[in-house]
């Protein structure tokens, strides 16, 4: 009797043959895993990297919000408004003359220093008093990478550098 091969039984056979083939050996596997961990860990510190840069540019971007809307308070009250910054409790905020906060703070993330004037005048234009250009610098301390936040004197205006 002849035995006639469907193409169901066809593939059967072959994947049969396929899968009797000779698998990989243990040194195989072992140089594949140590190619896999040594691409993870170089992932692994690119991408560290990449998250303090994020951090950095997030906390200067929110302190520029701030700037901006310190200016746009005092254009829309015509009266001056102070951007304050306390080093101690890394925190920005805005407030009247008369010292009444108009601002939630902005708080700035552990690891980032930030060098610059502990308080910024925006009259009621919207320029610096006294008129002189002021720069807000953001360190990220582990890997010192630096990020520049410069107010300009006539226009009140934050310029993320």
């Amino acid at each position: 009797m002849t035995r006639v091969l469907t193409p169901l039984r066809a593939w059967e056979a072959m994947t049969l043959e396929i899968f009797r083939a000779r698998g990989f050996s243990l040194f195989e596997l072992l140089i594949v895993l140590t190619i896999v961990a040594l691409l993870a860990s170089v992932g692994a510190f690119g991408m560290s990297g990449f998250r303090s840069g994020q951090v950095l540019r997030a906390s200067r971007d929110e302190a520029a919000m701030l700037v901006e809307n310190a200016r746009s308070m005092a254009v829309y009250s015509g009266q001056p408004r102070y951007l304050r910054y306390d080093s101690t409790n890394r925190i920005f905020w805005v407030e009247t003359a008369g010292g009444t906060r108009v601002s939630d703070n902005v708080r700035i993330e552990s690891g980032i220093t930030v060098a610059g004037p502990g308080q910024v005048i925006f009259t009621g234009t919207g320029a610096l008093s006294p008129v002189t250009s002021v720069n807000y610098t953001f360190t990220f301390t582990p890997s010192g990478r630096t990020l520049t936040l410069t107010i300009h004197p006539h226009s009140g205006r934050a310029e993320a550098v």
